[in-house]
């Protein structure tokens, strides 16, 4: 994404009503006012009209049955436009610092959400190659149009007035009720003897030192740290067999130009992650424990473990304890 783009993205946002944008000349809230941009985001979330080719929604890529992720390693897009990253989960987006695997110009949840809209390199709702057309499909939604007029007093005018009522909607998406969260809390039962020596090994490997609880992510809002430490190297180099750059993703370096930055990616989050196969930012492992041994193997030769795995069981100790971060019954509720 070219960095003038970006701006124009970020021109649209700063441009948006204040009933829009949420901020202080916002109509106060109420229960009722907010369960209902809750249900007029979800259903635009659900909505392939509001893609280019009337096709794709956002849960085409941002799948509930697979934690708001994708079973595919390269999504596609509106008109087949095949992306170029790993679609990552969306739950607990909402408490994030960071929100894509490299950009580190995108701070806050609306700007991110622009960019699937609205970029088209690569595609993917293409919603800004003829926003007249989809606005008009919405347009002609009456129900729509009412709940728009309802909440924000008057109907939907632009499409970028749908990135609110997303953005309520994907921030509700939260997940730390799972066996782990459980065991912190002192039910000790529910979790297996497995997935408790995995958590051991995960801790004395320093696999916490990005992954880090509750979301077992770096780049949570509450923390102080600065930019640079959410996006991490995986260990890979240009001429190894998992070729970072083979599919055009150079990570951070795609906006920095520095070469330290190269095949720096942002820590994903750990939540879930059972259900989000395939794994990493191009979807190059899709098996969990294949994954696991396959960064273990790169870290340890770069010294970016605490220990080596001492045997082959390790890891399918620490597949365990990663199981038991799938949440119970966030994953039906939302």
């Amino acid at each position: 994404m070219t960095l003038w783009l970006l701006a124009a993205l970020l021109l649209l946002a700063c441009g948006k009503p204040a009933a829009l944008r949420g901020d202080r000349e916002s109509p106060k809230r109420d229960p009722s006012r907010e369960q209902m941009e809750l249900e007029l985001g979800k259903s635009l979330f659900f909505e392939p009209l509001l893609s280019h080719d009337g096709q794709t929604a956002c849960a085409s890529c941002h799948n509930p049955e697979h934690a708001f992720a994708d079973s595919r390693a390269l999504s596609v897009g509106s008109d087949g436009h095949v992306q170029v990253k790993n679609t990552p989960s969306l739950f607990n987006v909402g408490e994030f610092g960071a929100f894509t695997w490299s950009n580190p110009l995108l701070r806050s949840l609306e700007q991110q959400l622009l960019v699937p809209l609205f970029v088209d390199e690569p595609r993917e709702m293409g919603a800004g190659v003829n926003p007249e057309l989809i606005l008009s499909r919405l347009a002609s939604q009456t129900k729509t149009q009412q709940v728009f007029e309802a909440l924000y007093g008057r109907k939907l005018e632009h499409i970028r007035d749908v990135v609110r009522p997303l953005e309520v909607f994907v921030r509700s998406l939260s997940s730390v009720d799972s066996p782990w969260d459980s065991y912190q809390g002192g039910e000790k039962g529910v979790l297996s003897e497995e997935a408790q020596q995995g958590w051991t090994v995960f801790q004395e490997l320093g696999c916490v030192s990005c992954h880090v609880p509750p979301l077992f992510t770096n780049h949570q809002t509450n923390t102080s740290w600065g930019l640079e430490i959410f996006f991490q190297g995986i260990g890979m180099d240009e001429t190894g067999s998992h070729n970072t750059f083979a599919r055009g993703s150079w990570g951070l370096f795609e906006f920095t130009l520095k070469e330290e930055d190269r095949g720096k990616f942002r820590v994903p989050s750990l939540r879930n992650v059972a259900l989000t196969a395939p794994y990493f930012h191009d979807g190059r492992e899709v098996d969990l424990l294949r994954a696991i041994e396959s960064h273990a193997s790169v870290l340890e030769a770069q010294g970016l473990l605490g220990r080596a795995l001492r045997e082959e069981t390790e890891a399918g100790l620490l597949e365990h304890f990663l199981g038991s971060l799938t949440g119970t019954e966030s994953l039906h509720h939302w």
